[in-house]
């Protein structure tokens, strides 16, 4: 458990967001960020830490630091154990871990997408243009995509 306070307190001290007080468990919030800064935190793996324990109740008080604890002390898998049976397994032992898992930690089937919006770049960015603004590049770019998307429509 000492290591979830750690954890805890880190996440508070380097983001500014979750704080505990001077005994370790009572959460403290701090006044509400101005509302650019507000719009960046909300797709971050914090403001689903935040959503959890800004507004504790009594069903849900502990359960974070609970399946922290039980997941830390349940050890490794092994090499050869189905993969799609842990993750079940997971999801039902462990349902705010896996949902924060399955936000941040997948994986693209394919990079396609990526490496033609790089290649695009490069094309558009090339040594004649070099004097171009990033601004100017991603406003580029995203013509030359929206137009190949709605090119039919026009």
């Amino acid at each position: 458990m000492k290591k979830f306070l750690w954890i805890e307190s880190e996440i508070g001290e380097k983001n500014g967001e979750v704080r505990l007080d001077e005994s370790g468990t009572d959460f403290v919030t701090p006044p509400s960020p101005p509302a650019k800064k507000a719009a960046l935190e909300n797709d971050s793996i914090f403001s689903t830490f935040d959503q959890i324990t800004q507004n504790p109740t009594d069903s849900n008080e502990g359960t974070i630091e609970k399946e922290f604890a039980a997941y830390f002390a349940e050890g490794c898998a092994k090499h050869n154990d189905d993969v799609f049976a842990l993750l079940r397994t997971y999801t039902v032992n462990y349902p705010l871990l896996s949902s924060v898992a399955l936000k941040y930690l997948c994986v693209p089937a394919t990079s396609c997408a990526s490496e033609s919006l790089f290649s695009s770049a490069r094309h558009t960015c090339s040594y004649d243009r070099r004097r171009m603004s990033g601004e100017t590049v991603k406003g580029l770019i995203f013509l030359k995509h929206a137009l190949r998307e709605h090119k039919n429509e026009i």
